[in-house]
Protein backbone atom coordinates (compact mmCIF):
# COMPACT_ATOMS: atom_id res chain seq x y z
CA UNK A 1 0.00 0.00 0.00
CA UNK A 2 2.84 2.45 0.27
CA UNK A 3 2.71 3.14 -3.26
CA UNK A 4 -0.80 4.59 -3.33
CA UNK A 5 0.76 7.49 -0.33
CA UNK A 6 1.73 10.50 -1.88
CA UNK A 7 0.40 9.98 -5.61
CA UNK A 8 -2.14 12.75 -6.87
CA UNK A 9 -5.24 11.39 -6.57
CA UNK A 10 -6.21 7.37 -6.22
CA UNK A 11 -8.82 5.72 -7.71
CA UNK A 12 -10.41 2.36 -7.45
CA UNK A 13 -13.69 0.70 -7.68
CA UNK A 14 -15.87 0.12 -4.88
CA UNK A 15 -17.31 -3.70 -5.04
CA UNK A 16 -19.58 -3.22 -2.23
CA UNK A 17 -21.49 -1.39 0.09
CA UNK A 18 -19.71 -0.17 3.49
CA UNK A 19 -22.79 -0.70 6.25
CA UNK A 20 -23.53 -1.86 9.82
CA UNK A 21 -25.06 -5.25 7.57
CA UNK A 22 -22.89 -8.56 7.42
CA UNK A 23 -22.57 -9.89 4.26
CA UNK A 24 -25.49 -11.95 2.63
CA UNK A 25 -24.86 -15.92 0.74
CA UNK A 26 -27.36 -15.89 -1.82
CA UNK A 27 -25.88 -19.00 -3.47
CA UNK A 28 -22.63 -20.90 -3.89
CA UNK A 29 -20.92 -18.02 -6.50
CA UNK A 30 -23.12 -15.07 -5.38
CA UNK A 31 -23.03 -12.81 -2.44
CA UNK A 32 -24.14 -9.59 -1.18
CA UNK A 33 -21.23 -7.70 -0.71
CA UNK A 34 -20.45 -5.29 2.53
CA UNK A 35 -17.70 -3.97 4.56
CA UNK A 36 -17.34 -2.90 8.29
CA UNK A 37 -17.81 1.05 8.58
CA UNK A 38 -14.26 0.58 10.36
CA UNK A 39 -12.92 0.01 6.35
CA UNK A 40 -13.84 3.52 5.21
CA UNK A 41 -11.34 5.37 7.38
CA UNK A 42 -8.51 2.29 7.06
CA UNK A 43 -9.18 3.15 2.92
CA UNK A 44 -8.13 6.59 3.44
CA UNK A 45 -5.07 5.68 5.28
CA UNK A 46 -4.06 3.59 2.67
CA UNK A 47 -4.25 6.28 0.18
CA UNK A 48 -7.48 6.12 -1.42
CA UNK A 49 -9.16 9.85 -2.45
CA UNK A 50 -12.24 8.75 -4.95
CA UNK A 51 -13.75 5.88 -5.42
CA UNK A 52 -16.79 4.49 -7.74
CA UNK A 53 -19.93 3.69 -7.04
CA UNK A 54 -21.09 2.66 -10.33
CA UNK A 55 -20.76 -1.13 -10.05
CA UNK A 56 -23.20 -4.43 -9.99
CA UNK A 57 -23.18 -4.41 -5.61
CA UNK A 58 -23.54 -0.78 -5.03
CA UNK A 59 -27.13 -1.33 -4.22
CA UNK A 60 -26.68 -5.11 -2.36
CA UNK A 61 -28.19 -3.60 0.59
CA UNK A 62 -30.75 -1.34 -1.31
CA UNK A 63 -31.34 2.21 -1.35
CA UNK A 64 -30.11 2.22 2.48
CA UNK A 65 -27.13 0.27 2.50
CA UNK A 66 -25.94 3.54 -0.26
CA UNK A 67 -26.86 5.94 1.76
CA UNK A 68 -24.98 4.51 4.60
CA UNK A 69 -21.77 3.68 2.49
CA UNK A 70 -22.08 7.72 1.20
CA UNK A 71 -22.17 8.50 4.64
CA UNK A 72 -19.20 6.30 5.65
CA UNK A 73 -17.12 7.68 2.87
CA UNK A 74 -18.35 11.17 3.84
CA UNK A 75 -16.74 10.56 7.24
CA UNK A 76 -13.55 9.73 5.91
CA UNK A 77 -13.08 12.11 3.66
CA UNK A 78 -13.57 10.30 0.66
CA UNK A 79 -14.79 11.19 -2.09
CA UNK A 80 -16.97 9.48 -4.89
CA UNK A 81 -18.98 9.14 -8.09
CA UNK A 82 -21.27 6.77 -10.19
CA UNK A 83 -24.26 5.07 -9.54
CA UNK A 84 -25.91 1.83 -9.91
CA UNK A 85 -28.27 3.74 -12.13
CA UNK A 86 -26.14 6.20 -14.06
CA UNK A 87 -28.13 8.54 -13.14
CA UNK A 88 -27.13 10.45 -9.87
CA UNK A 89 -23.73 11.81 -9.12
CA UNK A 90 -21.85 9.94 -11.90
CA UNK A 91 -19.57 13.08 -12.78
CA UNK A 92 -16.58 13.67 -10.36
CA UNK A 93 -14.16 16.71 -11.60
CA UNK A 94 -11.12 17.17 -9.39
CA UNK A 95 -8.53 20.50 -10.08
CA UNK A 96 -4.96 18.74 -9.60
CA UNK A 97 -2.09 20.97 -9.79
CA UNK A 98 -4.28 23.28 -12.04
CA UNK A 99 -5.23 20.46 -14.56
CA UNK A 100 -8.87 19.60 -14.23
CA UNK A 101 -9.54 15.81 -14.52
CA UNK A 102 -12.97 14.69 -14.97
CA UNK A 103 -14.48 11.00 -14.17
CA UNK A 104 -17.37 9.54 -15.44
CA UNK A 105 -18.58 6.67 -13.66
CA UNK A 106 -20.94 3.79 -15.55
CA UNK A 107 -22.39 0.38 -14.82
CA UNK A 108 -23.43 -1.10 -17.94
CA UNK A 109 -25.56 -3.78 -16.48
CA UNK A 110 -27.96 -1.54 -15.06
CA UNK A 111 -29.45 -1.27 -18.84
CA UNK A 112 -30.50 2.51 -17.39
CA UNK A 113 -29.13 5.90 -18.13
CA UNK A 114 -27.11 5.29 -21.23
CA UNK A 115 -28.02 8.87 -22.52
CA UNK A 116 -26.90 10.60 -19.18
CA UNK A 117 -24.05 8.82 -19.22
CA UNK A 118 -22.69 10.50 -22.44
CA UNK A 119 -24.47 13.81 -21.84
CA UNK A 120 -21.88 13.97 -18.46
CA UNK A 121 -18.96 13.16 -21.01
CA UNK A 122 -19.95 15.82 -23.31
CA UNK A 123 -20.55 18.57 -20.58
CA UNK A 124 -16.63 17.14 -18.37
CA UNK A 125 -15.13 17.32 -22.24
CA UNK A 126 -16.10 20.81 -22.25
CA UNK A 127 -15.34 22.14 -18.75
CA UNK A 128 -12.14 19.24 -17.97
CA UNK A 129 -8.52 19.34 -19.23
CA UNK A 130 -8.98 15.45 -19.27
CA UNK A 131 -11.97 12.83 -19.01
CA UNK A 132 -11.53 9.82 -17.78
CA UNK A 133 -15.01 7.32 -17.91
CA UNK A 134 -14.74 4.28 -15.52
CA UNK A 135 -17.13 1.74 -16.72
CA UNK A 136 -18.42 -1.06 -14.81
CA UNK A 137 -18.68 -4.19 -17.71
CA UNK A 138 -17.73 -6.93 -20.11
CA UNK A 139 -17.30 -11.07 -18.98
CA UNK A 140 -16.05 -12.03 -15.39
CA UNK A 141 -12.77 -14.10 -16.03
CA UNK A 142 -12.59 -13.20 -20.05
CA UNK A 143 -9.25 -11.80 -21.16
CA UNK A 144 -10.66 -10.48 -24.56
CA UNK A 145 -13.59 -7.67 -24.04
CA UNK A 146 -16.51 -7.89 -25.69
CA UNK A 147 -17.84 -6.49 -28.52
CA UNK A 148 -20.42 -4.36 -26.78
CA UNK A 149 -17.36 -2.58 -24.25
CA UNK A 150 -15.27 -2.12 -27.51
CA UNK A 151 -18.39 -0.44 -29.33
CA UNK A 152 -19.03 1.57 -25.93
CA UNK A 153 -15.48 2.53 -25.61
CA UNK A 154 -15.24 3.64 -28.76
CA UNK A 155 -18.49 5.58 -28.00
CA UNK A 156 -17.22 6.93 -24.98
CA UNK A 157 -14.30 8.44 -27.05
CA UNK A 158 -16.11 10.21 -29.65
CA UNK A 159 -18.10 11.83 -27.27
CA UNK A 160 -14.93 13.47 -25.91
CA UNK A 161 -13.68 11.05 -23.09
CA UNK A 162 -9.91 10.84 -22.96
CA UNK A 163 -9.21 7.36 -21.44
CA UNK A 164 -11.57 4.27 -20.72
CA UNK A 165 -10.59 2.46 -17.99
CA UNK A 166 -13.08 -0.51 -17.10
CA UNK A 167 -13.35 -2.62 -14.13
CA UNK A 168 -15.68 -5.84 -13.18
CA UNK A 169 -13.75 -8.87 -15.58
CA UNK A 170 -11.43 -9.79 -12.70
CA UNK A 171 -8.72 -10.50 -15.34
CA UNK A 172 -6.75 -7.69 -16.95
CA UNK A 173 -7.96 -7.20 -20.80
CA UNK A 174 -5.98 -5.49 -23.36
CA UNK A 175 -5.05 -2.00 -24.20
CA UNK A 176 -6.47 -0.51 -27.24
CA UNK A 177 -5.36 3.23 -28.70
CA UNK A 178 -8.10 4.81 -30.66
CA UNK A 179 -8.30 7.88 -31.81
CA UNK A 180 -4.74 9.03 -30.08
Amino acid sequence: LRSLNGTDLTVANLEGTITDNAPVRLEPDNIKFTFDPSVAPALRVAGFDVLSLANNHSRDFGLDGLGQTKTNLDKSGINYFGDYSNLNGILYTKDIDGVKVAFVGFHEFSYTGRQETFDAITQASKEADAVIVYPHWGVEYQPLPSTNQVLLAHQFIDAGADVVLGAHPHVVQPVEVYKN
